[in-house]
């Protein structure tokens, strides 16, 4: 906007200008006609309104630049006024995080706002680096003074740099680019930050070394408070002093314009070499700062697992063993089951706890002391101790439980589906693609590492499991096929643990391998590009240096060191080709990092061969002047070629000078690698973005994302746009055919990549709102079956606990006819949702698998219910059928009885039987 203003503003200064010269030229004529009056009227008229026109614009533009100028100020004001919080609330974090043993977390979140504050400042000192020219030339002296005092205090004392007059803090300190220091103080504090960059490098290096094997765990572990301390400042002024260096970097590399534009064709090479060296050195700088401090937070952590874990652990062994005595010893059954329960729930609570505090005593009981070791090892075995003791007597009591007690089916089902679950989700997990990428692998490694923590834990569930199980088969309400089904998933529940438990160290050891293959290319890279550098700098010394008798060793030297980086350079590119298939092979796309790197190491290595090849062509032509200078019959001849390269020489300068200058290119460059990049990461979202198919609310917020990428890219095409008008004017001012095809076509492929991933985020976006249209449906058929099911269990509840009702056989059948109406709605709801697996395949759909593996079960358990639920009814009504007959039969018979016997008291009545004793003997034959 500015620069329109001041194109506007000279076209109006010009056309004034152009109106005075031809008002005066008409004021001069002497011609008395009343046609020249009235012209010489109407252009002073004209004139006096553009002189106007232009103070009120005038006027205008030093309005808007007091009002950029206040706003830049008042920031200014804020930032150092917030400065001082800053300082005061980390000050105050480190002293809570001390106080608690840093149980509350409170330095990441501070660290975060730390980094935050620094990237506003940083982004001030931007704005503030590209200021007004008049604020520069106001001020160039005391800018100068600023950066040169500020780079030297940073690079000598490695401390943040000190605060000049009150009004103008570092971190504010106003800098130009239109006068800042000398090239020649410029390239002596690049040297002086790169001296420091390396000792400081050298220095954490030999920290690194001086420990040894040890691990930096252990050494925390022994310290006492004081050199725990200690560590942490240590590692706190460590920080601090990397930060000091990249800020000093950052301030550097914003006069770096300015200086190149001062600086002799010579001092500009020099500049570019240190600025080199500068950048290659701070990267290995950042890489081992950034290890170390990993180091440092892993060691941190682990000795807070294992200090405040025994701590805890003991406390709680401590309350659970008084509970057990109290339990052993209570004469109240109900209250030794509910403490009994208790302590179970407690032991399952605590065993996540138990396994990272001996994870994390392994790993530092590794590099430790002998003594400190056996210190730390018996405090844990004590502890395990306790644990397997008490884990012990609380599962001895829960199998007697379970065998003195019957199993319930729907715990025995829903512990089962935890199971199956956590199984499914572990070989998830397990069948992940081996993508590429570090941090991918080593967060991959720590979730199947945690898997391995917790396979304990799920052993007891699985022994559980298998307990009730066989518990549930001795059930005699159980049909055949009930068992059957049971004794199948028991199966196939014991099969996929077997696997998993097999499977996990496999799948650790793979991607270690990878990590480790990885992480060798990586320093494979790093360290042809320290070797290149290292021959850049014998190069340079070697073409700076006068020319004597070892000139010829010096050359083949270095060309000796050239072929040995030829080599070193093919066996990194052979490595990347291979890293290149596999990615190709899984479908994923390269880091962006390490394809940085490869690029800058071939690009470095060919600049060195071209610097080296100019080198001797030089030499080459210092050999002809020689000759030339020499009497010779071919004198006439070398004097024409020497002619003819000077005529090629001044025309290749004549069309340098029309060319474009080299800012506008590299802000194309650095616009269509922006632009790639994006297009890049955005194809990258794409594709591995899972979304859960069955969770709305998941997909709602996929779609949302597709929303925000479109929104996105309807401001990126005015980019583009901007991008293609600066590639065609570019493509105007080439000479070369050639060099304008190869710009033309990387900038209509930088639109066509646009188009497809626009197209790519159009059809995720029309998949994901059919998707949450099915997924609505299915969840809403499925909530309805869900509670329709939930109502037929509570009527067959009462079925069961009245099973002698009048009405029970009609109730029966009215819920049987039921069933069968909603057996077809069940069918089709499993269909649908077969069908979201098999069409969404991609994404993930574990929860309707879940979902559609529930209702298989509790369908089934229904129907096994229901048909056990008939076969008593049967069996009752059966019974009461053959009731009647046989009363009748036995009322018949009791009769007969009674008559048999009064019909025998009648014929015994008047007979004397007591005399008679043949008589007595033929009645009792007759009627026994």
């Amino acid at each position: 906007m500015f620069v329109w203003n001041c194109v506007l503003l000279a076209g109006i200064l010009g056309l004034a200008f152009r109106e005075i010269l031809l008002t005066s030229n008409i004021v001069t004529t002497t011609t008395t006609t009343t046609t020249a009056m009235a012209n010489d009227l109407m252009q002073i008229v004209m004139t006096l309104t553009a002189i106007m026109a232009l103070a009120f614009l005038c006027l205008i533009a030093a309005i808007l630049v007091f009002g950029l100028w206040m706003l830049k100020n008042a920031l200014d004001d804020e930032v150092r006024r917030r400065a001082k919080d800053a300082d005061s609330l980390t000050a105050r974090s480190q002293e809570l995080e001390d106080r608690s043993g840093g149980k509350l977390g409170a330095i990441s979140d501070v660290t975060a706002l730390e980094q935050r504050y620094r990237a506003l400042s940083g982004r001030l000192l931007a704005l503030t680096a590209s200021s007004s020219p008049l604020e520069s030339s106001a001020k160039p002296a005391f800018a100068e003074e600023v950066l040169v005092a500020r780079v030297n205090n940073a690079v000598l004392a490695g401390a943040p740099p000190p605060s000049p007059p009150s009004s103008t803090p570092p971190p504010l300190s106003p800098r130009t680019t239109s006068l800042g220091p000398s090239p020649d103080e410029y390239l002596q504090a690049l040297r002086r930050l790169l001296h420091q960059a390396e000792k400081l490098r050298a220095g954490i290096e030999e920290r690194e070394g001086g420990r040894g094997e040890r691990p930096l765990s252990a050494v925390v572990v022994e310290a006492n408070e004081t050199e725990r301390a200690d560590l942490a400042h240590k590692m706190k002024t460590q920080d601090q002093q990397v930060a000091d260096i990249r800020d000093s970097l950052t301030e550097l590399e914003s006069h770096r314009d300015s200086v190149m534009l001062m600086a002799s064709q010579e001092e500009a090479a020099n500049i570019r070499v240190q600025i080199e060296a500068l950048r290659s050195e701070w990267s290995r700088l950042s890489d081992a700062h950034s290890s170390k401090m990993a180091k440092w937070h892993r060691a941190m952590e682990q000795w807070r697992t294992v200090d405040s874990g025994t701590k805890d652990i003991t406390n709680w062994l401590q309350t659970a063993e008084g509970k057990l005595s109290t339990a052993r010893n209570t004469l109240d059954p109900k209250e030794a089951d509910a403490l009994y329960k208790e302590l179970e729930v407690s032991l399952r609570q605590h065993q996540g706890h138990v396994t990272r505090m001996n994870s994390a005593g392994e790993e530092i009981l590794q590099g430790t002391t002998a003594l400190s070791a056996n210190r730390l090892r018996e405090k844990l075995e004590l502890i395990n101790h306790r644990w397997k003791v008490l884990c012990s007597e609380v599962l001895t009591r829960q199998k007697r439980s379970m065998k003195e007690n019957s199993v319930e089916p729907s715990e025995f089902t829903t512990e089962m589906d935890d199971l199956f679950s956590w199984i499914d989700e572990a070989e998830n997990i397990l069948t992940s693609s081996l993508r590429p990428d570090l941090l991918y692998l080593e967060a991959l490694l720590e979730k199947i590492k945690d898997r391995e923590d917790e396979l304990s834990a799920r052993q007891a569930n699985l022994a559980s499991v298998n307990s009730g199980g066989a518990a549930l088969l001795k059930s005699t309400s159980l049909t055949d096929e009930d068992r059957t089904n049971i004794q199948r998933d028991l199966d196939n529940l014991n099969h996929g643990w077997s696997k998993l438990t097999k499977d996990l160290p496999q799948r650790v050891s793979q991607i270690e391998g990878e990590i480790k293959r990885i992480k060798q290319l990586h320093e494979e890279v790093n360290t042809l590009q320290q070797t290149l550098v290292t021959t850049r700098r014998m190069q340079e010394a070697m073409a700076s240096a006068d020319q004597d008798e070892n000139s010829n060793v010096e050359h083949k030297k270095i060309s000796d060191t050239l072929r040995n980086n030829q080599l070193h350079l093919n066996r990194v590119n052979e490595q990347y080709h291979q890293f290149l298939q596999s990615c190709k092979t899984q479908e994923v796309g390269v880091p962006e990092p390490l394809q940085v790197k490869v690029r800058k190491v071939n690009s470095e290595f060919k600049e060195l061969q071209d610097m080296i090849t100019a080198a001797q062509y030089q030499k080459r032509e210092k050999e002809v002047e020689v000759v030339k200078q020499e009497p010779d019959e071919d004198e006439p001849r070398i004097v024409e070629i020497m002619d003819q390269a000077q005529i090629v020489q001044v025309e290749s300068s004549g069309r340098q000078r029309e060319a474009p200058s080299t800012s506008s290119w590299l802000e194309f460059d650095k616009s269509v690698s922006e632009l790639r990049d994006w297009l890049r990461l955005l194809e990258h979202m794409l594709r591995s973005q899972k979304v859960a198919v069955g969770d709305i609310k998941d997909i709602e917020q996929m779609r949302t994302k597709q929303m925000t990428h479109l929104t996105d890219m309807e401001a990126k095409e005015i980019q583009v746009d901007k991008v293609l008008a600066a590639s065609s004017v570019l493509q105007n001012s080439m000479d070369n055919a050639g060099d304008r095809q190869t710009l033309k076509e990387r900038t209509e492929k930088l639109r066509l990549d646009f188009e497809v991933t626009r197209e790519h985020v159009n059809q995720r976006k029309s998949y994901l709102d059919s998707l949450l249209n099915e997924c609505r449906m299915f969840d809403q058929s499925y909530a309805s079956l869900e509670q329709w099911l939930t109502q037929t269990e509570a009527k067959i509840d009462t079925m069961e606990s009245q099973p002698g009702a009048q009405d029970a056989v009609t109730a029966h059948e009215e819920l049987q006819e039921d069933v069968d109406k909603h057996q077809e709605a069940v069918e089709n709801l499993k269909r649908e949702g077969e069908r979201l697996v098999d069409e969404n395949s991609t994404e993930d759909t574990h929860q309707v698998k879940k979902q559609l593996e529930r209702l298989t079960n509790r369908w089934s358990l229904l129907l096994n219910r229901l048909t056990s639920q008939w076969k008593r009814l049967q069996t009752s009504v059966d019974s009461g059928h053959q009731f009647e007959p046989a009363l009748e039969e036995f009322m018949t018979w009791i009769e007969g009885c009674d008559s048999s016997f009064t019909s025998l008291a009648q014929q015994t009545a008047a007979q004397d039987l007591q005399d008679n004793e043949d008589l007595a003997n033929a009645f009792l034959e007759q009627f026994k």
